[in-house]
């Protein structure tokens, strides 16, 4: 009964990735915000880029691991694999915390790599 619920409810990958994406999109913007008029200009006329960098980013890079009442989201780079999010009962709650924000903080915005990483 419960587990049942559970099983049923379990969330997939494209779950764990639109919220990711959706909190992404959300402190670009932030960050965009802060930004002066030419920076803001430039950034509008890269958002599809962005966009579609990051979907690739994500696509490529999350692994789900499914493990029927519940899913793991997770992110290998450099051999290392760092838990990101978390689903159960049809939610999915990230696990990253401040890092992503700090990470945007750590890139410039013309895409520069950043000093720190999820």
């Amino acid at each position: 009964t419960l587990f049942v619920a559970m099983a049923i409810t379990c969330p997939d990958k494209d779950m764990h990735k639109k919220v990711i994406t959706d909190d992404i999109a959300q402190l670009y913007d932030q960050k965009m915000s802060s930004q002066n008029a030419f920076v803001k200009a430039l950034g509008g006329m890269f958002d599809g880029i962005v966009k579609t960098m990051v979907d690739n980013a994500i696509n490529n890079e999350l692994k789900v691991d499914n493990y029927l009442i519940f899913s793991i989201g997770k992110f290998s780079y450099q051999g290392k694999s760092k838990t990101v999010t978390f689903g159960i009962f049809n939610h999915v709650f990230p696990m990253y915390g401040d890092k992503l924000n700090k990470a945007l903080d750590g890139m410039n915005m013309n895409g520069i790599e950043g000093k720190d990483s999820i």
